[in-house]
């Protein structure tokens, strides 16, 4: 299936390794997106129309979720970009477009924030990632 910009989505979701801390909201999570597509080859921009549709499937069904903004920073605080995800309960983020930056990211990918932000640290050789715009402190 070919969404309106012409990403390629699926349909057949597989299981996703869950972290275990945060396991019966994470499945719980999947088992109200299992109907939603995702993108097979996520490009950049989409994660501008994948994440407000996963946070409103939540909120319909009930779990606390906002569409908030992830930035990744280069030495210097440069960002290097700025990604569209959905935050749950302040502790999970669902990331359906992660792929565009690495093939081997998850497909929907459900982990806590911290987990998160770490993982895309280390993985896209960034000085840091950071919940956007960051609380001035």
């Amino acid at each position: 299936m070919v969404d309106e910009r012409g990403s390629e989505v699926r349909h057949d979701h597989r299981p996703v390794r869950v972290e275990p801390s945060y396991a019966r909201l994470a499945m719980r999570t999947l088992e109200i997106l299992a109907p939603l597509s995702y993108p097979i080859a996520p490009r950049d921009g989409d994660c501008l129309k994948w994440a407000p549709q996963v946070t409103i499937a939540l909120t319909e069904a009930g779990i606390e979720a906002e569409t908030i903004n992830v930035a990744g920073y280069l030495p210097g605080d440069v960002i290097a970009f700025i990604h569209v995800v959905t935050l749950i309960d302040g502790v999970l983020i669902v990331d359906y477009t992660a792929r565009q930056f690495r093939t081997d990211f998850p497909e929907r990918w459900v982990t806590p924030v911290d987990q998160y932000l770490l993982r895309l640290t280390s993985v896209m050789g960034l000085r840091r990632a950071a919940i956007w715009p960051e609380a001035k402190g």
